[in-house]
């Protein structure tokens, strides 16, 4: 798993996750204070996902794991979903990169 350290409370940020070799993901992340969630979008290749909210889960992109080489996991320190503005930065969430492997493994260890 890779920690992607790069999250701000900027309420709009625009990055690119390169920590597993061979991808370029483009990830667009945007806060919305009225309804207190962080949303993404992901560009890999052809692969469009649009919107999909930030929750606390080991892999937020599991319904396309036959699809994508990677995942992308949230974790909170009391296990419950982002909902602030500065919850990354402050530490209290953190999101992972998640290589193919990690995906596999994690289907294997929670999911079967």
């Amino acid at each position: 798993m890779k920690y992607i350290n790069k999250i701000s409370s900027e309420p709009i940020q625009r990055m690119f996750l390169t920590g597993n070799p061979g991808q370029r993901i483009i990830f667009e992340l945007r806060y919305l204070p009225t309804q207190e969630i962080w949303m993404a979008d992901i560009t890999y290749r052809d692969f469009v996902l649009n919107g999909i909210s930030i929750l606390n889960s080991p892999n937020l992109l599991r319904g396309y794991k036959n699809i994508i080489p990677f995942g992308l996991a949230c974790l909170t320190t009391d296990l419950q979903d982002p909902f602030s503005l500065v919850d990354f930065e402050s530490g209290y969430a953190r999101l992972f990169l998640l290589t193919q492997d990690e995906v596999l493994e994690l289907e294997n260890d929670l999911f079967e």
